[in-house]
C-alpha cells in the first residue's frame, strides 16, 4: 500500500461566505473533515472542529478556536476528549475558569468525577476551598467523606459549612436543616 504522506493531499473543499469545509476520504473508507470558520477574532477562527485523522500529517489535528470541537480542542470553549481552554468540557478538561469533565481542573470552578479548582469543586474527589463530593478536600467541604477546616461528612457536621452552602446556594435552605 501507498503511503499518502508522500502524495499531494486532493482535498474536497466547499466554501460558504462564513465557513470552509475540507474533506479527504482514505482509500479504506475513513475520512477527515474540518469546519473553519472564516470569522476571526485576534487571529483565531470563531470556530474551529476537526473530525478523523489529518491526512497530510497521519496524526489528529487539534482544533483550535474561540469555539474549538475534536478530540483535542484548544480554545475559548474546548469541547473535546482532551479540553483546553478558559471554559474546557471533556473527558480531561483544563480550565483558566471553569472545567467539567471526567477529570476537570481550573483556576476557579470544576465539576468532574475527579477535579480540582480553586474556589469550587463537585465530583467523586472534590479539592477546593469549597468542595463537594464523595470524598471532598478544602476549607468547607461536604461529602461522604469530608476533610477540611469546616466539614460536614457522614460521621460528623460542622454547623459552620452548612451556613456557607446555605449562603451558596440559597435555594437549598430548607435541604440543609
Amino acid at each position: 500500500m501507498e503511503n499518502l504522506l508522500n502524495k499531494e493531499i486532493d482535498w474536497k473543499i466547499e466554501e460558504t461566505d462564513r465557513m470552509v469545509v475540507r474533506r479527504f476520504v482514505f482509500p479504506d473508507g475513513r475520512g477527515y473533515t474540518e469546519y473553519t470558520s472564516k470569522a476571526r477574532i485576534g487571529g483565531w477562527p470563531l470556530f474551529h472542529m476537526t473530525l478523523g485523522r489529518n491526512p497530510e500529517t497521519g496524526r489528529r489535528k487539534a482544533a483550535r478556536g474561540i469555539v474549538a470541537i475534536g478530540r483535542i480542542a484548544i480554545g475559548g470553549l474546548a469541547i473535546g476528549q482532551l479540553a483546553l481552554g478558559i471554559v474546557p468540557i471533556g473527558q480531561l478538561a483544563i480550565g483558566l475558569i471553569a472545567a467539567l469533565g471526567q477529570g476537570a481542573f481550573a483556576g476557579l470552578w470544576s465539576v468532574g468525577q475527579i477535579t480540582a479548582a480553586y474556589e469550587f469543586a463537585a465530583g467523586q474527589f472534590a479539592a477546593a476551598q469549597t468542595a463537594v463530593g464523595q470524598f471532598a478536600f478544602g476549607t468547607y467541604a461536604l461529602g461522604q467523606f469530608a476533610w477540611g477546616q469546616y466539614a460536614c461528612s457522614t460521621k460528623a457536621c460542622d454547623p459552620v459549612v452548612l451556613d456557607h452552602f446555605r449562603e451558596m446556594f440559597p435555594w437549598l435552605l430548607d435541604k440543609l436543616r
